[in-house]
C-alpha cells in the first residue's frame, strides 16, 4: 500500500495511518524536493543543490545515490522512487499528497473547496528540511499559493455576503500580513457592507500610513476605488457587481438546454429559469455557460448567490442573479432583472421556464475525458476511456474528478484506472439505477 505524504507544515509519512519516522533532516529534504515534484523526474544535479546548498561532497553523485537508498530504507517498499533520465521521480497516487489535493481543490473555486483546501496546511509547509536557499524559495512560492487560496475564498464568501462574520477573520489576516493590500481591501469591503463606515476608512488611513512609511508607495487602484466608495456612503451611484465564476472552457453537450434557457432569460416576460437534478450532474456548469452568453443583457451585475432570501435589486436595474443549490425561493425579480436557479428540488414557480437534467449522453461523457485528459490521450485507449465514462456513470462530476485524477499521473494507462474503478465491486455499485453518489464516490476514490 503506499503511503500518504504531508508537505503543506511538517513533513510527514504515514502508513496505514501511522507514522513513518524519518529522522536524518538530510532524507527529509530529499523527500520533499521529491515531493514538490511528485510524479515529475527531478534531475540529480537539482537534487544535490536541494541537499548541499552549493557545497556538495567530494563524490556528490554517489553521496546522492546513497541518500536515495537509505530513504528508500526508511519508507519501505511502498515507496515508489525510481531512476529515471538523470534523476529520480518519485510516483504519487491521486490522493497521496496534500499539495496535489490542495491544488484539486483550490482549482475547484466554490467556497466549500476553498475551505477545505486551506484545512490542509498545517503550518509551514516543508517543516522539518535543511533551511537552505532553495528550500527557502520553494515554501516561499507555496505561502504564496496559500495567500492567493486564502483571498479566492474570502471573494466567495463575500459573494455569500457574509460580511460581519468575515471581518474578525480580515483584520486578524492584515495583521500577520500587513503589506498584503487585497487582504485590506476585503476588510474595507466588509466593513462598509456592514455598515461601518468609519472603520472602513480607519482601515484605509492604517493601510495608507503603512505603506508611505515601509515603501514610499501610495495604495493601489482597488483600494482607492473602496475608499472612494465608502466615503460616497449609503448615497453613492449603483455599484455594478460581476460575481460569475469563470466559464468551464471544455463544457460538453446540454445544447438543447442552453439554447432554450438562452431564450427564455432574453424573452420571457418573468425571465425565471430553474435547473433541478441529482448531485453532481451539472447544474450549476450548466447555469454559468448560460449566465456568461446573457451577461451582456444585464449589464448592472451578475450575481452569483447561494441565498435564496438576498434582497431583489431594483426595478429600473437590468441584473442577472443566479442562484446556486437552493430549496425554495419565495419571491420573482420585478422589472428588468432575471433570476437562473439551481436546485437538487423540482421547484415550482410560477412562470417560471424549468428543467431537469439527466446524466450526459455515452458519447458526450466520452468527450468530456477527451476534452479535459486531452483528445491524444483518450484517443490512445478508446476502449478504456469508454469504461471509464460507464464506470462513472455519465456523471459530469464524477467524470471531472477522474479526469483530475488522472492529469497528475500523465504517465498512467487509461485502462489501468478503468481497472481501479472496477474493483471492491464499484461496477455493481455504479449499475444500482439513479446512484449517482456511487459514481461520484467511485471517481474520488484514491488508489
Amino acid at each position: 500500500m503506499s503511503p500518504v505524504f504531508r508537505i503543506l507544515g511538517p513533513i510527514t509519512v504515514l502508513e496505514e495511518g501511522r507514522e513513518i519516522p524519518i529522522g536524518a533532516p538530510r532524507l527529509r529534504t530529499l523527500l520533499a524536493a521529491l515531493l514538490v515534484n511528485a510524479n515529475q523526474t527531478v534531475s540529480a544535479a537539482e537534487l544535490i543543490q536541494w541537499l548541499w546548498d552549493g557545497e556538495p561532497p567530494a563524490q556528490p553523485q554517489r553521496a546522492l545515490q546513497t541518500a536515495v537508498s537509505r530513504l528508500r530504507g526508511v519508507i519501505g517498499p511502498g515507496l515508489d522512487l525510481r531512476h529515471h533520465a538523470g534523476g529520480y521521480r518519485l510516483e504519487v497516487p491521486a490522493g497521496g499528497l496534500d499539495l496535489c489535493q490542495f491544488r484539486l481543490l483550490t482549482a475547484a473555486g466554490t467556497a466549500d473547496a476553498l475551505a477545505e483546501a486551506l484545512r490542509l496546511w498545517q503550518g509551514e509547509p516543508l517543516t522539518g528540511a535543511h533551511d537552505y536557499a532553495v528550500v527557502r524559495d520553494k515554501r516561499a512560492v507555496l505561502q504564496e499559493e496559500w495567500l492567493r487560496a486564502a483571498e479566492q475564498l474570502v471573494d466567495a464568501r463575500l459573494a455569500l455576503r457574509e460580511y460581519a462574520e468575515l471581518i474578525p477573520e480580515l483584520t486578524s489576516l492584515t495583521k500577520r500580513f500587513p503589506l498584503r493590500e487585497r487582504f485590506w481591501a476585503q476588510l474595507m469591503l466588509a466593513l462598509h457592507n456592514s455598515s461601518r463606515q468609519a472603520e472602513a476608512l480607519a482601515a484605509y488611513e492604517e493601510l495608507a500610513s503603512l505603506l508611505r512609511d515601509e515603501l514610499g508607495i501610495d495604495p493601489g487602484e482597488e483600494v482607492r476605488r473602496l475608499h472612494l466608495e465608502v466615503l460616497n456612503g449609503p448615497d453613492a451611484t449603483w455599484q455594478v457587481h460581476r460575481q460569475l465564476p469563470a466559464d468551464i472552457g471544455d463544457f460538453v453537450g446540454r445544447q438543447d438546454e442552453v439554447k432554450a434557457i438562452v431564450a427564455h432569460l432574453t424573452e420571457a416576460a418573468v425571465p425565471v429559469v430553474t435547473i433541478s437534478g441529482p448531485p453532481g450532474v451539472g447544474k450549476t456548469a450548466l447555469a454559468v455557460r448560460v449566465a456568461h452568453l446573457v451577461k451582456d443583457r444585464y449589464p448592472d451585475g451578475q450575481w452569483f448567490l447561494r441565498d435564496a432570501d438576498t434582497t431583489p435589486p431594483p426595478p429600473d436595474k437590468r441584473v442577472l442573479i443566479v442562484l446556486d443549490d437552493v430549496e425554495e425561493l419565495g419571491w420573482v425579480p420585478v422589472g428588468n432583472s432575471a433570476v437562473l436557479v439551481t436546485s437538487r428540488s423540482d421547484l415550482a414557480l410560477e412562470g417560471a421556464y424549468g428543467t431537469t437534467l439527466a446524466v450526459l449522453e455515452p458519447a458526450e461523457a466520452i468527450e468530456l475525458l477527451r476534452a479535459v485528459l486531452g483528445a491524444e490521450r483518450a484517443d490512445r485507449e478508446p476502449q478504456a476511456t469508454a469504461d471509464i465514462a460507464d464506470l462513472c456513470g455519465y456523471l459530469p462530476l464524477a467524470l471531472r474528478i477522474a479526469a483530475g485524477h488522472l492529469a497528475l499521473r500523465p504517465a498512467e494507462q487509461l485502462a489501468a484506472y478503468a481497472d481501479h474503478l472496477r474493483g471492491n465491486n464499484r461496477l455493481l455499485a455504479l449499475a444500482l439505477l439513479g446512484d449517482h453518489d456511487a459514481a461520484v464516490e467511485a471517481a474520488w476514490s484514491p488508489w
